[in-house]
């Protein structure tokens, strides 16, 4: 038997460190952000972004339904930008 749930997406403040599913970078303790807690498969976990990385993913039209398919790679993102935001950037000049 199996039982899939989806809660709404709340903003929570971090009562321990955590990383973004969105960028993977810390989610520091004391920090605001968006949280989403899925059941699947008789799996459940949290999903935990940045504000801004949860905002980057609403700018960008994606949305992840708590299966393993998604647009994106998970924790592989620009932190706070979609991927064209990021490749838009003017490249940096590397330090000598």
């Amino acid at each position: 038997m199996s039982s899939d749930y989806s809660a709404e997406f709340k903003l929570a403040k971090a009562r321990k460190q955590h990383i973004c599913e969105y960028c993977g970078e810390r989610i520091r303790k004391g920090e605001t952000h968006w949280s989403q807690f899925f059941v699947d498969n008789c799996r459940a976990w949290t999903w935990r972004e940045h504000m801004e990385c949860r905002a980057a993913i609403v700018r960008a039209g994606l949305e992840y339904d708590g299966t393993d398919e998604w647009d994106l790679p998970p924790r592989e993102n620009p932190r706070g930008l979609t991927v064209e935001e990021y490749e838009e950037l003017p490249e940096r000049e590397e330090s000598a």
